[in-house]
């Protein structure tokens, strides 16, 4: 948001959600005037309950659809970041654009009892380790 021109006190407003709304349509106006794009912007509108009837309406539709096998929800892989704790889009990295989701075989194996004298610790509790195959 640095690179957009913003001081930190303007990004600390978009701790809430609706300065997102405030901020950045209007940009995205101005972007799409600059590549000479036309558009009957009286009829734009944002589609969150910042209009409640619109919402409403996509609700009502999303179930119908859902209700009619037309839209169907299946796991996927993706990446996750560990740093935001939040799963992230190709292009949300800094680094690693292109990189897949990786697929590992982890083997959970207990330790048998009596346990070697370097795990001696942890006698009395159940202890396990992983082999991981990638």
């Amino acid at each position: 948001m640095r690179s957009l021109g913003l001081s930190d006190s303007e990004i600390f407003k978009f701790c809430e959600p609706y300065e997102w709304l405030n901020f950045f349509p209007p940009l995205a106006m101005e972007d799409h005037k600059a590549f000479g794009l036309a558009f009957d912007w009286s009829r734009s509108f944002i589609t969150t309950d910042r209009n409640p009837y619109f919402d409403k309406f996509v609700r009502w539709q999303m179930r119908k659809l859902k209700d009619k096998d037309k839209i169907v929800k299946a796991k996927r892989y993706t990446i996750y970041s560990p740093m935001d704790g939040q799963p992230c889009a190709d292009h949300d990295r800094a680094i690693g654009e292109g990189v897949q989701p990786q697929e590992y075989t982890i083997i959970k194996m207990e330790v048998a009892i009596p346990f070697p004298s370097k795990l001696g610790v942890l006698e009395g509790r159940k202890v396990f380790l992983a082999a991981v195959e990638i």
